[in-house]
């Protein structure tokens, strides 16, 4: 339990939280997002003592703690002056609430057992530039890079610990740079990539890393380019150069741009692939933004099927806004996947965005009838006009009007 600290993980559809414990002054808390320390009256306010408001509603990570003055007395108490609950309540309260934010600094702290009290840290001049490990007997030791001496590890993480750069770290141990999140290889030894969404990183880094396809041989099948091309083949004599991540981010949207339909046998999509299932969901704009690119436009968010932004994702059409945060996807369970007309006379009317009414198109059926008896017209019992009489054709076919067709799922990617 912490008595002075609460987190919440935010998505930006709430932008007030609750503080469950007390404080003297609202200048004791400190409130963070993902980290970065937000500003009074700017970032927040306090509509009450026990709530906190946020301008913007955040996405993330919230933290609101307290941090009492502890550098002086809130309350100097003097002869002959008038003792109030207040201040008395003020007093015991500081000393109270610095007692328990020391007591959830102690219980966040790496601790050692009581009879080991003696162990001591290296100083800050002795801990610059390398490592902390622990000698023989249990005591904490500054290890020089590349000085791992008697410092038991496993093989695999050595070259990391005594790489003396990042770049050498990653071709030491086969790992990526830190825009790329993995690799994975198939049963076919095709590499795939899945990359970071981060636009500020690049892939070289601080250095040069060098960024090569092998397969499940360790047989260089493909490098980067020093322009950023992708080449298939092993690059005589060198692995070739990384590109930014601005290079590779284009070359992946030629492949899986978001906004392309995936008609698949499955229903569940393969990991690292970054598909939703066309169902008419509303995904998050602020988890998803590359969802924008089959964003309608703001002239037909009113009246497009699908690919308009709303406010609500389980009511979209109720709540179409062109600033919503979600996107509506379409729909296409039981639809026929049309090509966009060209103006060429058929299809002409429909558009982007829209779902299309099923229908049959407009024909005539000829008939013809035969004259029955004979002699002249008004003559007779039986003359020679055309006998005709009314009634419906007999039902033929199905509960729709269909093509041959098969069956799949369809998905689009993001």
């Amino acid at each position: 339990m912490s008595y002075s600290k609460v987190f919440y993980t935010a998505t930006g559809s709430a932008d007030s939280f609750p503080i469950p414990y007390e404080y003297i002054s609202t200048a004791d808390l400190r409130v963070t997002v993902n980290g970065i320390l937000k500003t009074i009256g700017t970032d927040y306010t306090f509509p009450t003592p026990s709530f906190l408001k946020f301008a913007v509603a955040p996405v993330g990570l919230v933290q609101i703690q307290r941090v009492t003055e502890r550098g002086k007395r809130l309350v100097d108490f003097q002869d002959a002056t008038i003792l109030t609950e207040a201040d008395l309540d003020t007093a015991t309260k500081q000393a109270l609430f610095i007692a328990q934010e020391s007591m959830d600094t102690a219980d966040g702290a790496v601790l050692v057992p009581q009879q080991e009290a003696s162990i001591t840290i290296p100083s800050m001049t002795q801990r610059a530039n390398t490592l902390l490990g622990f000698d023989g007997t249990g005591q904490p030791v500054a290890y020089a890079q590349g000085t791992l001496s008697g410092f038991a590890v496993s093989s695999f993480a050595l070259p990391l610990l005594t790489a003396t750069s990042s770049a050498s770290a990653c071709g030491a141990i086969g790992a990526l740079p830190a825009a790329v999140e993995g690799w994975s290889y198939s049963t076919d030894g095709v590499a795939r990539l899945f990359f970071s969404t981060n636009d500020a990183t690049v892939l070289r880094g601080a250095g040069a890393y060098p960024v090569v396809f092998r397969n499940a041989t360790n047989t260089v099948i493909g490098y980067w380019t020093t322009d950023g091309r992708l080449t298939l083949g092993a690059e005589a004599g060198t692995d070739g150069q990384a590109p930014t991540y601005g290079q590779v981010k284009s070359y992946v949207s030629t492949v899986a741009a978001p906004g392309i339909f995936v008609d698949a046998a499955w229903t569940t999509p393969p990991p690292g692939l970054r598909v939703f299932r066309c169902n008419g969901q509303a995904p998050s704009l602020t988890t998803y933004p590359s969802l924008l690119y089959i964003y309608c436009g703001d002239a037909k968010n009113a009246t497009a099927s699908w690919g308009y932004r709303c406010d609500d994702p389980a009511n979209p059409n109720t709540t179409r806004n062109t600033n919503g945060g979600y996107i509506v996807l379409p729909k296409t369970s039981g639809r026929f996947r049309r090509d966009l007309t060209d103006n060429t006379g058929i299809g002409n009317g429909q558009t982007l965005w829209m779902y299309g009414t099923d229908d049959v198109k407009a024909h005539t059926h000829t008939e013809s009838v035969t004259t029955v008896g004979g002699g002249s017209q008004g003559t007779g019992p039986n003359n020679s006009l055309p006998i005709l009489t009314s009634g419906t054709t007999g039902s033929y076919g199905g509960t729709e009007t269909t093509p041959y067709f098969y069956v799949c799922t369809t998905w689009i990617t993001y």
